[in-house]
Formats: C-alpha cells, structure tokens, sequence
C-alpha cells in the first residue's frame, strides 16, 4: 500500500502514539520512512514597542548551531520511539516557509 513515508517533526508531533502508528505503517508495509524538520533560517528578532528592538541578538552561525543542535535531538527522540532498528532518513531543512520547507523535504 506504502512504498516511502514522509513524516515532518517537530516538538508537537514527535508523540509517542502518534510516531507507534508511523512504526506500524512502515514495518507492515516494508515502506521506507523519512522525518524532516524544518528550521528558519533567519535568527529570530524581538522588537519593542517604540520600533526598537529589543534583548540580544543572535548571529547567524550561533543561530545555526542552535538549530541543529535542536533538529539532532528530534531525530534522537524519534529514534527511541521507533526504535534503533527502524532505519529512516532524516532531512533537516532551512526555509522561512514551513510549507515550503515540508515540500523540499518531501522532494529529497
């Protein structure tokens, strides 16, 4: 029925039930499986009310790193829900657009 599952992540999907159901598909379909999250590339700014901004900023490179550091310890929790023996890809992407970035996901 499913040859390649696509399943983008984040932190409000990486549920235990909802990543078993996606364990289920894959194995009773011999499917492939790849996760993808998607990431800004542009460091977030917060700007105060007169126009100014406000608190710190991020450089890119910092911002970055943040990033990755973040997707890695998605993929790291899907592991331990899918379990070690599930092999899948793993896509980190950086798109401003969300969806954009899920569709390049999808893509790869």
């Amino acid at each position: 029925m499913f040859n390649h599952l696509f399943v983008p992540i984040d932190d409000f999907s990486i549920k235990i039930s909802k990543l078993k159901k996606v364990q289920a598909l894959v194995k009773s379909n011999g499917a492939k499986l790849s996760l993808s999250h998607v990431s800004s590339p542009i460091p977030p700014v917060i700007y105060a009310g007169n126009g100014y901004t406000a608190g710190s900023y991020m450089t890119l490179e910092s911002h970055r790193e943040a990033c990755e550091s973040h997707a890695k310890r998605l993929f790291e929790r899907a592991t331990e829900i899918l379990g070690s023996e599930l092999v899948y890809s793993k896509h980190h992407i950086y798109e401003s657009d969300v969806t954009k970035g899920i569709v390049k996901g999808a893509k790869k």
